[in-house]
């Protein structure tokens, strides 16, 4: 029997609209600020120290760039995707071709959105 998965919206839509801030990090001292910015990702990180100003470490994520990101950020995670659940996927839409229902290319290009981004173990 199959069970409904619950996960949160990883952004608020106020999140999507301005920047991503995150305070605190577990046991490590730093605030994280993220940015889409127009070619790019912008990461800010100041490290919490003796020194009352704070002056960032900037990493700059280009577009082309972007994809890789996204894989290793969402790899392990249980919001993240396997390669197995791409093929259920992709699965689905030959089933959905076979049977003459709607959906095949949409859930097609579902399949190689996942795969893309999903590490696949050789």
């Amino acid at each position: 029997m199959a069970t409904d998965v619950s996960i949160p919206p990883a952004l608020t839509e106020l999140e999507w609209r301005n920047n991503i801030s995150f305070p605190e990090l577990g046991d490590y001292p730093c605030e994280i600020a993220i940015e889409l910015v127009a070619d790019g990702v912008l990461i800010r990180e100041w490290e919490y120290g003796d020194d009352p100003v704070k002056t960032p470490t900037l990493i700059y994520v280009p577009c082309g760039a972007r994809q890789a990101l996204a894989a290793l950020a969402l790899d392990g995670q249980p919001f993240g995707f396997s390669f197995e659940e791409a093929l259920v996927v992709r699965w689905a839409a030959e089933f959905c071709e076979a049977n003459w229902v709607g959906g095949g290319a949409a859930l097609r290009t579902v399949a190689a959105k996942i795969a893309a981004l999903a590490h696949r173990e050789e």
